[in-house]
């Protein structure tokens, strides 16, 4: 199983996934209710029992050396080694932002929009417009809540 989150200033949604990438458990935390991250999955990995192989989450700052000062919580570092611990295999942290990027080549054209019609160029430039809690947004039923993840 995967463990895989995207971490904000208002909410930490946290899932599991099988090796197909179907998630087969998920649950929203509000962050400002726990002192730190490592709280947060250990408190999901007590309710929802699985063999992790692997975790990697989103977050709101610069990761250098697998370390984070969020830019919106008021957490201590998010280390990624204290993680592993936590969760007992290996944990990667990503830049939130980044891991919206990465995220783009999942998406079926169903799931997106043409805003403007062109010519699509191989290896051309892309853009993602991340919003969240900085706009207010921190619904899941919220159409920019999509904009964000995905």
């Amino acid at each position: 199983m995967i463990l895989a989150g995207d971490i904000g200033a208002t909410n930490s949604r946290l899932a599991v996934f099988d090796d197909n990438l179907a998630v087969v458990e998920q649950h929203i935390y509000k962050s400002q209710e726990y002192k730190n991250f490592q709280d947060i999955v250990r408190k999901f990995l007590e309710t929802h029992k699985y063999s992790i192989k692997t975790a990697c989450f989103g977050i709101p700052g610069p990761v250098r050396e697998g370390k984070c000062k969020l830019t919106n919580v008021p957490w201590e570092v998010v280390d990624a080694t204290l993680l592993s611990e936590v969760v007992g295999s290996p944990v990667s942290l990503i830049n939130d932002a980044e891991a919206n990027a990465y995220g783009l080549e999942t998406l079926r054209d169903d799931e997106l929009v043409t805003l403007n019609v062109g010519n699509k160029i191989p290896g051309g430039n892309r853009s993602v417009v991340a919003v969240g809690t900085s706009l207010g947004i921190d619904s899941l039923e919220s159409p920019a809540w999509y904009a964000h993840c995905c």
